[in-house]
């Protein structure tokens, strides 16, 4: 009588060898990028209600709400779990301004509503998480070392969304500076925002002066062309 075969082996070897998941369980791929969005998403929710100096790694693997392992496997250490959060967010906001913007009709997708929408983003919870990440760098050699160009990376998704929506700012000889300028601008009234709560109301009278500027200086650095230009970029998507 030949020795019984061990429950599950057959299985295994099926899985292994035709590399399909068993009916009913996602497929490793889609499981280890959920397992890293619960991280990430941990970790955002970290930094937003505890701050930089309580977001630990117990923390994030307890609201998680996974294994120790799980942790050390895709983000060995806080470095590289920060690093992977801010780019993480990035692209999350980067989605978020694109569906905000396409959700208004052609002809409201304007300069002074894509200034709208971007300042929505800056004074949404997540950001803070942002503002965390970016204090935190001035000190803290952990996420100095992972947070190290990521302005940069913030101009450049931004430049990228204006050469797709606006892509004559975008060609203006002065335009890069003047969309750093805006992001710098609202950057830190965001940051003042999440401090005092504005109170006194002065930071949404400095924002409302900036949407006019910005409205007298629209005709010179945009023109006339980049509505059809939107037209076309979202009947391609």
């Amino acid at each position: 009588m030949s020795p019984a075969q061990p429950t599950g082996t057959r299985e295994s070897v099926t899985v292994a060898t035709s590399g399909v998941a068993p009916r009913g369980r996602r497929p490793q791929p889609e499981r280890r990028a959920a397992m890293k969005e619960r991280l990430l998403d941990a970790t955002v929710e970290c930094l937003v209600e505890v701050g930089w100096a309580k977001t630990t790694l117990p923390e994030v693997v307890a609201r998680a709400d996974v294994g120790r392992g799980a942790q050390v496997h895709h983000y060995p250490t806080k470095a590289t779990l920060m690093a992977a959060v801010g780019e993480h967010l990035l692209v999350r906001h980067r989605r978020e301004f694109i569906d905000a913007f396409e959700a208004l009709d052609r002809e409201e997708r304007t300069l002074e509503a894509a200034i709208d929408v971007l300042w929505g983003i800056l004074r949404s919870p997540t950001w803070t998480a942002v503002i965390e990440l970016g204090l935190a760098s001035r000190t803290d050699p952990t996420v100095a070392s992972s947070f190290r160009g990521f302005t940069e990376r913030v101009d450049q998704i931004v430049l990228e969304v204006v050469s797709e929506y606006f892509p004559t700012l975008a060609d203006n000889p002065i335009g890069a500076t003047v969309v750093r300028g805006t992001v710098a601008l609202l950057s830190g009234l965001a940051l003042q925002t999440s401090i005092d709560g504005d109170r006194l109301g002065r930071h949404a009278e400095v924002f409302a002066q900036f949407k006019i500027l910005c409205n007298v200086l629209s005709p010179a650095l945009v023109g006339s062309t980049d509505s059809s230009a939107t037209t076309a970029s979202t009947e391609q998507r």
